[in-house]
This record gives C-alpha cells, sequence and structure tokens, in this order.
C-alpha cells in the first residue's frame, strides 16, 4: 500500500508528468499524514513545483473546480489536495466526475483525494477515481506497512526504535498508529535525541501494560487459575481500566486462540504459526504454548460468554466488577472441565472401582 502511495507521490512531482489522480479513503490517517510531509518537502526542494489544498467540507466544489486547472503564479507544475470527499453531495460528486474524466487524457495538475471509510464506493466518482487512478484504502495497512510508519515515526521524533519494540507496540496498541504515536512522544522524551527504544524502556516506562496484563490473565484462565485470575481482572479495574475494554481485548486474545487453535488442528508448524495469523513471533509462542489446554467445545463456549458479557455490560444495570468477575469465573470453571488438551475427566464421585 505505501509503496503504490511513493509512486504516486513520485509521478505528481514529475515536472514533465501528466494529469493523475490518486484517491486514500479509510479512517486510518497516518497514509494522509504521510502525503502531507511528503508534499511539503518535495515543494522546499523543487521551485518549480507548487501545492494547493481545498476542503470540500469547507468550499463549494464548484467554486474551487475552475481553480484546479488554473495555471500557478508560483510554479509550472501543480498538485492539488482535495480533503474531505465524504462531504460531497451526489450531484458535486458527479460534477467531479465528469470533470476528471474530461481532463485524464490531458497535461495538467496531479490530484491526491482523502475521504474517510464512509466514502461510497458505489459512487460513479469512485468508479472514475479506480479507472483513472489508483485508489488506496488506508485501513488495509499490511504488517510491512506498519512497522514502516512506527519506524518512520520514531525518525521524525529524531530516534530509533529496535524491531523488536516495534512489533511489541503494534500488538499492545493493537495496530492503532495513532496511539502508538503518541507513545513513541513519550518514549523519545526518555531516551533523547538519538536514543534507541529498547524493551528495558518499554517496560520500565510501562508501555502496552494493558495488553501485557490481559495476557497474565488469559493464562491464568486458560489453566483455570481462579484466585489469580480474580487478582489480575481486579488489579485491571484499579487502574481505571474500561471494563468494555478488558472484555474487549479479551475477545480479541481468544480470537488469536482460535486462529492457533485450528493451525495446530490442521498440523501445520509451530515456526510459521506468527506469519499465518500475522502476530509478533514472541506473541505467537505464548498463544501456542496457551493454546494448549484448549478444545474447540471450550472455544465456543468462550466466545459465547464474552459475547454476553459484552451483551450485560452494555444493557444491564449490573456492576462493571461483577460482570467482569462473573465472566472470569465461568472462563476458569470450563477451563477446569476441559481438563487437560480438551479431555473431560469424570465427574466426582462417579468414578467406577475396578472388581
Amino acid at each position: 500500500m505505501l509503496d503504490n502511495l511513493r509512486s504516486c507521490i513520485r509521478r505528481a512531482d514529475d515536472a514533465e508528468g501528466a494529469f493523475g489522480c490518486c484517491l486514500l479513503y479509510g479512517d486510518e490517517s497516518f497514509p494522509l499524514s504521510l502525503l502531507e510531509e511528503s508534499l511539503s518537502a518535495r515543494m522546499r526542494k523543487n521551485d518549480w513545483l507548487t501545492v494547493e489544498r481545498y476542503d470540500v467540507s469547507q468550499q463549494r466544489l464548484d467554486e474551487v473546480l475552475p481553480l484546479f486547472d488554473a495555471p500557478s503564479l508560483f510554479a509550472p507544475r501543480k498538485i492539488v489536495v482535495l480533503t474531505h470527499l465524504e462531504a460531497l453531495r451526489k450531484s458535486d460528486g458527479e460534477l467531479l466526475a465528469a470533470w476528471l474524466t474530461e481532463h485524464g487524457a490531458a497535461d495538467g495538475p496531479f490530484l491526491f483525494l482523502s475521504a474517510a471509510a464512509r466514502f461510497d464506493a458505489r459512487q460513479r466518482l469512485y468508479k472514475t477515481l479506480k479507472k483513472l487512478g489508483s485508489v488506496i484504502f488506508t485501513d488495509k495497512l499490511g504488517p510491512a506497512d506498519r512497522r514502516q510508519l512506527v519506524a518512520r515515526e520514531a525518525q521524525r521524533c529524531e530516534v530509533a526504535c529496535a524491531a523488536e519494540v516495534v512489533d511489541q507496540l503494534l500488538h499492545y496498541y493493537d495496530n492503532h498508529l495513532q496511539l502508538i504515536a503518541r507513545e513513541i512522544d513519550k518514549l523519545s522524551l526518555y531516551v533523547g535525541p538519538g536514543g534507541i527504544i529498547d524493551e528495558e524502556t518499554v517496560n520500565l516506562l510501562g508501555c502496552g501494560v494493558l495488553a501485557a496484563n490481559i495476557f497474565v490473565l488469559t493464562d491464568e484462565v486458560g489453566t483455570g487459575a481462579l484466585l489469580p485470575a480474580l487478582s489480575s481482572l481486579h488489579r485491571l479495574l484499579e487502574t481505571r481500566t474500561a471494563a468494555l475494554l478488558v472484555v474487549a481485548m479479551l475477545a480479541r486474545h481468544y480470537r488469536l486462540l482460535a486462529r492457533t487453535f485450528s493451525h495446530r488442528a490442521r498440523k501445520e508448524s509451530r515456526q510459521t504459526l506468527a506469519g499465518a495469523i500475522e502476530v509478533p513471533p514472541f506473541v505467537a509462542d505464548k498463544l501456542w504454548r496457551q493454546v494448549e489446554g484448549f478444545s474447540s467445545r471450550r472455544l465456543a463456549g468462550s466466545f459465547a460468554l464474552l459475547s454476553a458479557a459484552d451483551r450485560r455490560l452494555k444493557s444491564s444495570a449490573a456492576p462493571d466488577k461483577i460482570v467482569l468477575e462473573h465472566l472470569v469465573m465461568h472462563l476458569c470453571r470450563m477451563a477446569s472441565a476441559d481438563g487437560p488438551a480438551g479431555r473431560h475427566p469424570p465427574a466426582a464421585g462417579r468414578v467406577r472401582k475396578r472388581a
């Protein structure tokens, strides 16, 4: 995805370049910030290039459209950035699609357009952009793209990020790049310009504590260790962790456990797990170990309990603590009932003696 965007940026600042267009849409804003930084850097470097920006949520399209192919007073080559395309009315979308079609085979500016994820891909405008240029859905960043963006954010803060730390942050914050950027800002202040953010720094400053504690909690739930699991839950609640976030993180972890279970059921190797489920190797090792005591029946029952807890938190008057304690106790009870490797032990008092 980022390679596609960089290719568009290179074509956009070609002094002899023809008309072109690129749409970025989705909720992930980091690729858009990469675009803005790249265009600003190129404009500073090349005096024959200028960038004009228009926000269609604040400006009428029919007023700014004639400005797109008007000669610039500052440079012979022009790039136009059009933002908040999701705010366009249907008639404005038709107007812009017609303009793009008319200019598609001619010389002119390169257009970068951005929209939120709710941008309607069924519109004529979307189809026109896809036909004439590139369409990039920013929410579908691959693992390599995300690592690049985290490394770029560290570089912006004048620090370096160890590779294992990049993977840790992506996992701890569920690939939420805005939260990761905030953590890198904090970590960079600690290590200082030119410093290296390593695992020791991350652990020292408590980054990703929630995800780490969820791992501890699922470990304890997985073995049916009720008292330690309740203690871990209470520690999470004492740090004012939202109950819905605890359930969401547990559900995410159980989804990874389910994928790990399927991987093992297909007789796939432990070494290929990280790539198959797209998690860092240290996470894959923990999941492989945790899922050893699971059966398919137990996984299905766990998801039912998580779904019920989510509904109770959203719709009932029961205290959050009670709902979460109820969830943890039942998950632990299910672990005890499942037994090692998914075998169900006989009920107490029903073991028949040999004759």
